[in-house]
């Protein structure tokens, strides 16, 4: 188990490497009021993947296993189908909104520039919501290694062109590309999954049945853009494109730690499922995991000493002169970095393992504190408050996972949902 996890890690680095390359080549050259819309893309790409989710894939990723382990090959062909399926009646919803937005940011912020760009970043995220959806599909039927690596090739590894074409054509040549980048990983993840697509479990009516079943999952992850993706979308709305990018170069510091973080432990806890209502098997395996969260914090906190000891040095490595508060950013994601690994393993547990209105009812309660929290960008209406907001999420967020776990733990470790 950790040696798959291992791979993934060491398949992210290059990812990552070419992350912060990214970074330093056009985030640093750009400037937030260009770079900002890098931040619109995100906000475009986050409501098309949350909003276009209706359950049923996540359905699979907490019981695919389970069915593989009992013969029933079938059913998992039949989720599969109807998971593409409800994607796509997703996206059907959400076009004339998402539409609405664009013109929006384009005439308001941008006066009428950059519309086919704008437009650009609606069918790439469509795009990218479908291999979402693809990408859950083969790791709940326990190809984690194939479905991550394919991932980070094509979102991370491809950096390294669109930095390419950033230096040979500019800003606008990069946006496309940066927008269009999910089409190929679409190709490779259906391709990938031919022997499970079988037409006639593309029914409508069956599909609408499982989104029914599944809507205590698709609310929650519903209630869950709140904190996770909601200040992009408020950002974007009531700042001007020079915080709009200045919080555009934190959000992807941010995705970049993240990404590190759930490639390594989600994959380690996603194979849990396969022992459910094994509990000293899972308590052994907790206690693994613990081991390891715990050294990664330590080493998170080695890096802030380092990083105290030189901020100038290291702003100026990272040709990030150019944002005036770049070393609050640094320090903010090496913080949310600590908070989030503290409450992971419970968060990813919760997610696997807790009955379906249990998660819902988490979701509620994150979603409220979430709004309240809110108050902080309306107080303090700068970059400052939105970071202090991220912090404040992060620690509830871990906080009332561990909560929820470690209340719930034998009955979660014990009980087998069919």
């Amino acid at each position: 188990m950790l040696k798959s996890s291992f791979l993934i890690v060491l398949i992210q680095a290059l990812g990552i490497i070419a992350g912060f390359l990214s970074i330093y080549f056009v985030a640093g050259d750009m400037g937030p009021e260009v770079y900002s819309l890098v931040g619109i893309h995100a906000v475009v790409s986050g409501v098309i993947l949350t909003f276009s989710h209706l359950g049923v894939e996540t359905t699979m990723s907490r019981e695919a296993l389970y069915w593989m382990e009992q013969g029933d090959v079938e059913k998992v062909k039949e989720y599969t189908m109807q998971s593409i399926y409800s994607r796509l009646i997703g996206f059907l919803l959400l076009t004339p909104i998402m539409i609405g937005y664009i013109l929006y940011m384009c005439y308001m912020k941008y006066d009428g520039a950059f519309l086919w760009v704008l437009l650009s970043f609606y069918v790439g995220s469509c795009a990218s919501a479908l291999n979402d959806s693809l990408s859950l599909i083969i790791r709940s039927q326990g190809d984690y290694v194939f479905s991550q690596f394919a991932k980070t090739v094509n979102s991370n590894v491809t950096k390294f062109l669109a930095i390419f074409l950033y230096i040979q054509c500019g800003a606008v040549a990069y946006l496309y590309f940066y927008a269009l980048i999910p089409l190929p990983l679409m190709i490779v993840f259906v391709l990938k999954l031919r022997k499970n697509i079988k037409f006639s479990y593309f029914r409508f009516s069956g599909t609408i049945k499982k989104i029914k079943e599944s809507k205590n999952l698709w609310m929650k992850s519903y209630l869950d853009y709140f904190s996770t993706s909601a200040d992009n979308l408020l950002v974007t709305l009531l700042f001007p494109p020079s915080v709009i990018g200045l919080y555009t170069l934190y959000k992807n510091f941010e995705q970049i730690a993240k990404s590190f973080i759930e490639g390594f432990f989600d994959v380690l806890i996603q194979k849990c499922v396969s022992f459910k209502g094994e509990y000293e098997k899972l308590i052994r395996m907790e206690r693994k995991l613990n081991k390891v969260r715990w050294a990664v914090i330590a080493l998170i906190l080695i890096l802030a000493v380092v990083f105290a000891s030189r901020v100038d040095f290291f702003i100026s490595m990272a040709n990030l002169s150019k944002y005036g508060q770049a070393d609050i950013i640094i320090y903010c994601i090496l913080v949310i970095s600590v908070l989030y690994l503290i409450g992971k393993n419970e968060i990813n547990y919760v997610s696997l393992f807790a009955p379906s209105n249990m998660i819902l009812k988490s979701g509620t309660f994150i979603f409220a504190v979430t709004v309240l929290s809110f108050i902080i960008v309306i107080l303090l209406p700068s970059i400052y408050g939105v970071l202090l907001q991220r912090i404040a999420i992060f620690g509830i967020t871990s906080l009332s996972a561990m909560f929820l776990f470690y209340r719930n733990r034998v009955s979660f470790y014990t009980q087998v949902n069919k």
